[in-house]
């Protein structure tokens, strides 16, 4: 039984968490700069008004 083998037991325990993603660190991502903000919502825009014109670029299949 897996019970009385506390090396294997805590093994598998390490493993599981590892899997679920429990042991990763905690890092927190830098703030967003007012101008990156900006950057990043004027590339959205872009990307959705080509989206509405009928151009996309990423998934069109003749590219």
């Amino acid at each position: 039984m897996i019970s009385h083998n506390t090396a294997l037991r805590d093994y598998l325990e390490t493993a599981q968490r590892a899997r679920a993603m429990e042991l990763l660190p905690s890092m927190k991502s830098q703030p967003i700069t007012p101008e990156h903000r900006r950057w990043r919502d004027d590339a959205w825009e872009k990307r959705i008004a080509r989206e509405l014109d009928g151009e996309d670029p990423i998934n069109d299949k003749a590219a």
